[in-house]
């Protein structure tokens, strides 16, 4: 975090959460569920670039936290 974000009082906080699966929507779920309970500010995830087929049979775990998140979703691409 930038120093002009931390001196106007903002905070990052990463956080390992646990779901009750392994496909997108319970991975989704579980940070939705996650933010809602910490009442975040955000929600800030990484955008990986999948091929559209993998995405229509898998799922995007940052649409689905896009779509259903009780807080912003900031959704940052990936640069690796």
């Amino acid at each position: 975090m930038g120093d002009k974000a931390r001196s106007a009082g903002a905070e990052a906080v990463a956080e390992v959460v646990e779901a009750k699966g392994d496909n997108s929507k319970q991975i989704g779920a579980a940070i939705c569920d996650y933010a809602g309970k910490a009442k975040a500010d955000a929600v800030m995830l990484m955008r990986h670039t999948k091929k559209t087929v993998t995405r229509i049979f898998m799922g995007s775990v940052t649409h689905y936290c896009a779509v259903h998140s009780p807080t912003p979703v900031i959704i940052v691409p990936n640069y690796a």
